[in-house]
Parts: C-alpha cells; sequence; structure tokens
C-alpha cells in the first residue's frame, strides 16, 4: 500500500511536531539499529534487532511504552455482519491492532521504551508487520497506537534503519472546553473549518455565526426561502399534511404543497401549514391551521387551532435536508416539526421522497379528538439530539419545565444561546469535538512557546490506533443505543457524557452504549447493507479497506476534517476520477477495462467508468433521493410503486459486496422499496433493459462477490 505524502493531503496544513513516521533519521547513526545506511541490497539472514525511538506530539520521550510488532497475518479478517456487531461476536476483531494485542500479543515481538523513549527489539523474525505502541500502565497522557501503525511495514525496512514513532498526547479529565475561537486565534490557518458541513448542522434562520460559511453550498439556504415574507401567515408558503397513519414512524401525515383533495377526493385534510417570516420582527414562523372536517373555530383551545410557532434554529441544509426547530410557550427547548428536502419533488408518490416529509407533527396532534396539543416535554431536540452535534456538551434536566435539556461551550462567535445564559454557544462540531478540551493545551503552549514543544495535551487523532481514530468519527457516524438518562441514539454513559476523543471501542460499546450497532430496521435484509444514515463508521468497520494486511483505513484516510479539501463531502481526491490522482488511485492501481471485464463479463463504459459507479452504491437514504430507473411512466399514484427504482443519497463505506440485480433485497421487491444497487444508477437506464429488476424472487442463489483485491494492484 502506498504511503501518501501527508504534506500533500492537507495542502501543507500541519499541526505542530508533524514527522512522518517512516525510517527516521532522527537516530540514524553508527551501529545504530544494525547500520543507518538503508543499503537493502544483500538482505541480512534473520532473525535481527529492529531499534525506535518514541516521543510525543511535544517532542518528550514516552517511557515505559510496550513497542509490538503486530504480524500482518494477525489480523483478523473473518467478515461479520450487523448481527454479530449487536450481539458482540465481532468484539475480537473490531479492533485489528488493539485485539491482535490483547488476545496473541505475548508471542508478538516487542521491546519497552527507557528513559530516552528508545527500545530495541532483538529476533525479529522476518515479514511484515505494523508497529503499534501501548503506554505504560501509569501513562495517562499517551494514546494507544502511534503514527504510523495503520500501514505494515516489511521487517528489512525496520532493520535498515532506526524509526521514530510519535504518540499522541492528551488533556487530563479536568481539562475544559475553550471554543473553536479560543482554538483559531493561534491556529489560524484553520479557520477555513467554517465552510465544513460539521459547522453549518444548527443555524439561526437568516442569521449565520461569524464561523459560519455556506458558499460551498448553493442549496443551504433553499429551506429557510420557502418561509415567505409576510405581515400574517396567509401570506407564507402552505404545506398541507393529510392522511393522518398512525403505524408509521415519525413521517405520520403525508404533506403536500397543493390541497391533496383536488388530486383525490378520499384524501382528508386535517392540518394546514403556513411557513413565514414575519415582516414586522423578521422572525421565522410556522402557522398551524387544524383544517379537519371536526375542528372548531379557530383561536379557540389551549393550543388554539390557529397555532403560531417560532423557528429559532433548524438543523442542516448543506446536504440534502433541513428541519425546522421551534420553541413552544412556556417551555426552554426546541422541538422539532417539519423537514425540508433539498431534491424532493411532490410529483412522486412516495411520502418520504416529496419536498417537505412530515417530522413528528403527531407529536403537536390529538387524533382521537382532533385538535393540537403540546409536544410532551421529553421530546426536546436538546435532550434528544444535540450530544453528536455541539462542542462541550452538557445534558442537564429542567425541572420548572420537565425538559431534558444541553449545553455547550460559551464562544463569541458562537451560532446560539442554546441555554439561555446570555451567551452565545458553539451548537456545532468545533475542534476540541476531535482534538479533546483545550484548556490544558493552551496553558502549556503559552508557557513553553517557541520551544518547539508547544504542542501537548491535545489529540492528534492521525497518531492514534485506527479504531480509536475511527472512533472519532464513529461516535456519531452510527446508530447505537445509549447508556443515558435518556435511551436514544445518542451515545452518553450513565452519566450523560460523551465518549471524549481516544476512546476504544471496547470501552465505547462497554460504557456508552445498550445496543452496540445499528438496528435491524436500519439495515436491508441481508444484516450488511445500510438503510439509515450515519452509519458509515458502521460500514467502515465491517469492510476489508480497515481490517487487511497492508493499511487500516480510517475515515481521515478519504476525508479532510478540516474543510480545505474541494471535492464533495470533503473528500481529499475527486471521487469521480478513477485514474491518476483521482480518490481510489491514491492506493489502487486499476486497468480499469480489464478489472470489469474480469469480474462482470463486460467493460460497460470503459475508461470513463468510475470506480463508485460499481463499488459504492447510496444504500441509505437521509433526504428524498432521486428518481432512478423508471419502468413505465409515474404518475403520482400508487402504480408508481411498481414502476420507480430510486437512488438513495447516502454511499455506502463497506467497499466489499456490490450488491446485483439477484441480491436478496432486489430480487422481487416493489421497485420503489428494492435497495439501490449499481445496476438502477447511471449504469442502468442507457444500458440495460429495466426489465430484468421484476424477475422472481430468488432468480439465482446468492453468490459471494469476489474482494476487488483479487484482480487488482494494490500500492505499497
Amino acid at each position: 500500500m502506498k504511503r501518501v505524502d501527508e504534506g500533500s493531503v492537507r495542502g501543507g496544513r500541519r499541526h505542530l511536531a508533524v514527522v512522518l513516521c517512516t525510517v527516521a533519521a532522527l537516530l540514524v547513526g553508527a551501529g545504530c539499529g544494525g547500520g543507518g545506511s538503508g543499503d537493502l541490497t544483500n538482505q541480512v539472514e534473520e532473525p535481527f534487532a529492529a531499534s525506535f525511538h518514541v516521543l510525543n506530539t511535544a517532542n518528550l520521550p514516552v517511557i515505559g511504552a510496550t513497542i509490538y510488532l503486530v504480524p500482518t497475518s494477525e489480523i483478523d479478517t473473518t467478515p461479520f455482519n450487523g448481527a454479530a456487531v449487536r450481539s458482540g461476536a465481532a468484539e475480537d476483531r473490531d479492533e485489528p491492532l488493539e485485539d491482535a494485542v490483547r488476545l496473541r500479543g505475548a508471542s508478538f515481538p516487542q521491546a519497552v521504551t527507557g528513559p530516552d523513549g528508545t527500545a530495541q527489539i532483538e529476533n525479529v523474525p522476518a515479514g511484515r508487520y505494523f508497529p503499534f505502541v501501548l503506554p505504560s500502565p501509569g501513562d495517562s497522557e499517551h494514546i494507544p497506537g502511534g503514527c504510523g501503525c495503520r500501514e505494515s511495514v516489511d521487517a528489512v525496512t525496520l532493520y535498515a534503519q532506526p524509526t521514530s514513532i510519535v504518540m499522541s498526547s492528551q488533556p487530563s479529565a479536568a481539562a475544559t472546553y475553550l471554543g473553536s475561537s479560543a482554538c483559531v486565534a493561534c491556529h489560524i490557518d484553520y479557520a477555513g473549518h467554517a465552510t465544513h458541513a460539521h459547522r453549518l448542522g444548527f443555524a439561526v434562520p437568516g442569521n449565520l455565526s461569524p464561523m459560519q460559511d455556506d458558499g460551498r453550498y448553493p442549496q443551504f439556504q433553499d429551506g429557510w426561502n420557502q418561509f415567505q415574507p409576510a405581515a400574517s401567515h396567509v401570506g407564507g408558503t402552505v404545506v398541507w399534511f393529510s392522511d393522518f397513519d398512525g403505524s408509521r414512524g415519525f413521517d405520520k401525515f403525508k404533506t403536500t404543497l397543493t390541497d391533496p383533495t383536488l388530486s383525490d377526493p378520499l384524501a382528508v385534510n386535517y392540518v394546514k401549514g403556513y411557513l413565514w417570516r414575519d415582516t414586522g420582527d423578521q422572525r421565522y414562523k410556522i402557522t398551524l391551521e387544524n383544517v379537519h372536517p371536526s375542528a372548531g373555530a379557530p383561536g379557540v383551545g389551549d393550543p388554539p387551532n390557529l397555532w403560531t410557532l417560532e423557528v429559532d434554529l433548524t438543523y442542516g441544509g448543506a446536504l440534502y435536508k433541513q428541519r425546522n426547530l421551534v420553541a413552544i410557550p412556556g417551555r426552554k427547548g426546541r422541538y422539532p416539526l417539519l423537514q425540508y428536502q433539498t431534491e424532493g419533488s411532490d410529483g412522486r408518490y412516495d411520502r418520504t421522497r416529496k419536498v417537505y416529509r412530515d417530522y413528528h407533527l403527531d407529536w403537536y396532534w390529538n387524533d382521537a379528538a382532533k385538535t393540537f396539543r403540546f409536544p410532551a416535554a421529553s421530546k426536546t431536540f436538546e435532550g434528544n439530539c444535540t450530544a453528536c452535534h455541539s462542542t462541550g456538551f452538557e445534558r442537564y434536566f429542567e425541572g420548572s419545565t420537565g425538559e431534558w435539556l444541553s449545553r455547550a461551550v460559551s464562544d463569541p462567535a458562537g451560532a446560539f444561546d442554546i441555554d439561555g445564559d446570555g451567551d452565545k454557544d458553539e451548537i456545532n462540531l468545533g475542534c476540541e469535538v476531535c482534538h479533546g478540551p483545550g484548556s490544558e493545551h493552551r496553558a502549556w503552549a503559552i508557557s513553553n512557546f517557541g520551544s518547539g514543544m508547544e504542542a501537548r495535551y491535545i489529540v492528534e487523532p492521525e497518531y492514534m490506533s485506527p479504531s480509536r481514530g475511527m472512533m472519532v468519527c464513529g461516535r456519531c457516524h452510527d446508530r447505537p443505543s445509549g447508556a443515558g438518562s435518556v435511551i436514544n441514539s445518542e451515545p452518553l454513559n450513565g452519566a450523560d457524557e460523551m465518549a471524549r476523543v481516544g476512546t476504544s471501542r471496547a470501552d465505547f460499546l462497554a460504557n456508552f452504549t445498550t445496543r452496540k450497532g445499528p438496528d435491524v430496521k436500519d439495515l436491508w435484509n441481508d444484516n450488511l447493507h445500510s438503510k439509515s444514515h450515519h452509519q458509515q463508521y458502521s460500514d467502515l468497520l465491517k469492510s476489508p479497506k480497515h481490517r487487511n494486511d497492508r493499511l487500516l483505513v480510517v475515515c481521515s484516510d478519504c476525508h479532510d476534517a478540516h474543510g480545505y479539501a474541494t471535492f464533495e463531502h470533503h473528500l481529499l481526491w475527486s471521487q469521480d476520477n478513477s485514474g491518476s490522482g483521482g480518490l481510489c488511485h491514491r492506493c489502487h492501481e486499476v486497468d480499469l477495462q480489464p478489472h470489469m471485464l474480469a469480474l462482470t463479463g463486460d467493460t460497460h463504459a470503459g475508461g470513463s467508468t468510475r470506480c463508485i459507479d460499481c463499488h459504492t452504491p447510496k444504500t441509505a437514504k437521509t433526504g428524498a433521493g432521486e428518481t432512478g430507473i423508471l419502468l413505465g411512466v409515474p404518475n403520482g399514484t400508487s402504480t408508481d410503486e411498481t414502476i420507480v427504482d430510486y437512488q438513495n443519497d447516502v454511499t455506502s463505506h463497506l467497499f466489499m459486496d456490490i450488491p446485483k440485480k439477484t441480491h436478496q433485497d432486489v430480487a422481487g421487491e416493489i421497485p420503489s422499496r428494492a435497495m439501490p444497487i449499481p445496476f438502477t444508477r447511471s449504469c442502468g437506464q442507457p444500458c440495460h433493459n429495466a426489465g430484468g429488476l421484476q424477475f422472481t424472487k430468488p432468480m439465482f442463489p446468492q453468490q459471494p462477490h469476489l474482494p476487488a483485491q483479487l484482480d487488482l494492484q494494490t500500492k505499497r
């Protein structure tokens, strides 16, 4: 596997103490590690010795750490699925290096660092290894892993020159959050994080904060623009809510932008929602009008049949959807109400793919009495959703209203005062979510300014083990059930705390979850492919890219967390370019046409075919998705279910089993409900007979797809 030049990856924007963890010149000298010439012309006879120098990001020696050379053959690549995650059956191999060391480490070549951070491992057999460092039991500052631990290296290379390993420092449990404004004051190069989608989660409608820049997302304000400026609600955009179905999840009402009874006399309207921006106070508002046939007079009742709620926050908008959060009179929290879908169309029959999707209007509706009601105090957005979306998150119970609420770190450039203390808060993801609370780091850096030792007590995710590095994102890009006071998908422990960066997956599962991964309903019937969104981590966890003998891939190998990468989804390289300089080509050299011919018997679109056309189907959905193959002419009625196939909008991160039209979740399924596969995307409509989607289930026995690695060259 080729080691990508880290400088080019980040455009030169690196932290202090950046040392590429290849063979280092630091210790090279006569007699050190068997000589430092690096001349491999005459390879040495095994066994031999390998020398190491272990430092932290402040260039201080790490003492008493054990360096393990994990043989590549000891990485357990046995596949597992969602059921194995939920049951815990996968936990002997879901942290590739740490599980190998925990279970079999006593037999690995190893040595302990001395007072100067150096160590020598004797009698190293020939082969390939992952160098992995485990801090001493009493060392609470350093995180297991060490830079370079994610890529295997040949023993001869270890012999040729002594190796420098840099470990990540971390703040203590007493450290506190400062807010990203404090971080950027020193790390000015990272001010560009304002353009990252993580910064644009929560926003005050029409009023972005100084650390929010939506310039990369031209559709971001589309949802806001649906709120028409008007002196009263009657001038707003009207959303009709009809045909209540109590058996559904959060979208019990159908939603349309036109009166559904005009085209369907059997439709029953319940509520009209008016979206308007009050020209008197410039606030965004939703007025709900009870139009059910049994409704009483407007203005009567508590809440009344004509009820205006202020939208003081929205969530999302950068990608696919935006949710409106409203304030309830007499309450302190915010409550979700309606979801705008960027790619939605009211011409679709499927209620989940229209311009608007009901998002818990049932919380505001008493269907027995056909009247409005106040949502339960337990339904606050703060108490159910903000843990993964804010910096310095704290949950607390407000006894006066019976609501679970949350706090975030105060920041002068924050987006909103979430806790009502008069200070703006960083209610989106900032620097400290991935690097840890910064108070101790700032104090240390100021006192050691100019020494070259400033980078201490702050986490460098790239220097952690692959499983801990991936957990930085995995805490939230997953669907477990948490262990907090309110059991939902927020991964909180019994004290209602989020796992700090650097947490192991084993600790996370044991203390922050009650269900260890996505529920059965969040996966397709093969218990493998994701159906629901924010499951990228659980996909990659099961992928051979994260468990192999070459490069243990983590999220940051493809995505930029700082907002500088110019490609879609903050990818570091273009996913649309399958040649030199493209995303996949960074690690794989593939002659595309022979590759496709060998696996499928066809060269498809030749050189213009992209790797992603086959290997990353969009199996999961967060917004409305797009129309795929058509087997007829859509008319917006139930007949469309059998003739319209849809593309979803969230990429599968499994990178292994490429589902085909014979897959159990495609064969024989109603097209609109079938799992999206490559055949139903760009390669299907122009070239293939879509009628094959309607064959009897199953048409062929399911055959495991050969791993792509078998017929392509992998760079080292």
